[in-house]
């Protein structure tokens, strides 16, 4: 009970009273910034999903990886309180594959979306992601989720492909990261009702790079050069001479000014989002769909084949609430991405999406599949008959197998070899051998999807899209 002074009198709080308080609460209210009423809705429901793809990204180019240049302050930091899988891998060295991985769950031999052999260089050789396929957008959204898409790869992340199932909205224009980060706060803004999944793609990593200068950056000043990567590509796989290692350190430079400048542009979508009052409760997974070679195994770029630099990629995933940072050493593929979204949700809504997500992380073989090349890849250059087949990996750590439609494997030990330099299939034979069996029983028990193959001719703003982003 409280006490009351000596000489005080209590007086009853009557309707005047309750009015001005009334009053004043309002005023608070009405002044409570959009945040308050956003992460409120946030609460009542199921967690916002919010997934990035950064287009092109080598795990091994960011400091939370490993890397030693300061590329990467805000996906670091952002890291540092979110869960970290420290081995991570994907499907497929490019796009299509990979995303179409990202968004089903499965892998390239069961959802069909990938290339396909081709005799002339004037027809398309990638299969769209099939209707029948279930995506997590189009599962979200049947859970009441609003659902929106802001895209930068406009070549291969077009609804040609049928990406974009599920996704209410569909905005695709290659665009800069800040650009990017423009939609996405518009769309944000036009959306402040209900739950929502928003996937972003942002494409400064892929060529030509986005070389923007850093005033006041630690990293060393790029050239200005475009062509450099495509010098590099000649030299390397067009020839027999030693890899030129300066003008591999040239690219280098530069696409760690483009890691540098996406990370900038991700460090301000976070900001925004905190503004929002829409950061700390969302699910928000930053990844990418393949990496970048410069040189290693004579491969420059990507959608090559299935070593490290192409398939090693970052998986950050800060779930609703996450305030502490972890590390997870559990091997991880994209396919495992779908079940860690649904992870988060009630047993009852996991249950129901189980059978259509069957993958989560340690609980299946993790592969990595690359079909063919693409058309630049495969006609007009020296290196069009290497890269004119079928590879297939499985990583075991610490074991990693790779085998070629031809009958040809190899073998390395990642833990004593990350650079994959030394083939140990003769050495351990056995262990090749076993993996090998392990592989072909395990696509032999899945459902492989058949794709139609169909063949059509290029249009001439197809041609000039490839041509933009060095298909062609």
């Amino acid at each position: 009970m409280t006490s009351v002074p000596p000489g005080k009198t209590v007086r009853s709080r009557g309707p005047a009273y309750r009015a001005r308080l009334a009053l004043v609460l309002l005023v608070l209210w009405a002044a409570c910034p959009i945040a308050c009423s956003r992460a409120a809705k946030v609460r009542r429901g199921f967690p916002n999903v919010i997934l990035i793809t950064l287009d092109t990204l080598r795990a091994d180019h960011l400091g939370c990886y490993g890397y030693a240049r300061p590329t990467s302050g805000r996906i670091d930091a952002f890291s540092r309180r979110a869960t970290h899988y420290a081995h991570a891998v994907s499907t497929a060295p490019w796009t299509v594959p990979s995303h179409a991985s990202l968004f089903t769950g499965k892998f390239p031999f069961e959802h069909g979306a990938h290339t396909f052999k081709v005799d002339k260089p004037v027809s398309n050789n990638v299969n769209p992601l099939a209707d029948e396929h279930l995506t997590l957008a189009e599962a979200l959204k049947q859970e009441g989720y609003t659902t929106g898409a802001i895209v930068s790869n406009q070549v291969f992340l077009k609804r040609s492909f049928h990406l974009d199932q599920g996704f209410d909205t569909y905005d695709v224009k290659r665009v800069r990261a800040p650009e990017v980060n423009r939609r996405v706060f518009n769309w944000l803004d036009a959306n402040p009702d209900g739950r929502f999944f928003l996937f972003i793609n942002y494409m400064d990593l892929h060529r030509p790079y986005n070389i923007t200068p850093r005033p006041g950056s630690s990293l060393p000043v790029p050239s200005q050069d475009l062509r450099l990567i495509d010098k590099l590509q000649q030299q390397v796989m067009g020839t027999d001479a030693p890899v030129p290692l300066e003008l591999v350190q040239a690219v280098t430079d530069q696409y760690d000014t483009a890691v540098a400048n996406v990370d900038e542009a991700v460090g301000a979508l976070f900001d925004r989002l905190a503004e929002l009052g829409l950061f700390d409760d969302a699910l928000i997974i930053v990844t990418s769909d393949h990496g970048e070679g410069f040189g290693e195994h004579r491969l420059v770029e990507h959608s090559k084949d299935l070593y490290q630099q192409e398939i090693g990629i970052p998986l950050i995933v800060k779930k609703p609430s996450q305030k502490v940072g972890e590390t997870v050493d559990t091997l991880v593929s994209l396919v495992d991405v779908p079940s860690i979204v649904f992870s988060q949700f009630p047993e009852g809504v996991r249950e129901r999406y189980r059978a259509r997500f069957p993958y989560a992380p340690g609980e299946h073989p993790v592969i990595a599949e690359n079909y063919y090349g693409r058309l630049r890849d495969l006609f007009g250059v020296p290196w069009g008959s290497r890269l004119n087949r079928v590879r297939t990996a499985l990583v075991d750590p610490p074991w990693k197998f790779l085998t070629t439609d031809t009958g040809a494997s190899e073998l390395y030990d990642l833990a004593a070899d990350p650079g994959e330099l030394k083939d140990q299939s003769e050495e351990h034979r056995d262990i090749a051998t076993a993996m090998a069996a392990r592989l072909k029983k395990f696509m032999e028990s899945a459902r492989r999807f058949s794709s139609r193959n169909d063949e059509r001719p290029l249009s001439d703003e197809e041609m000039k899209e490839l041509k933009s982003l060095g298909y062609l």
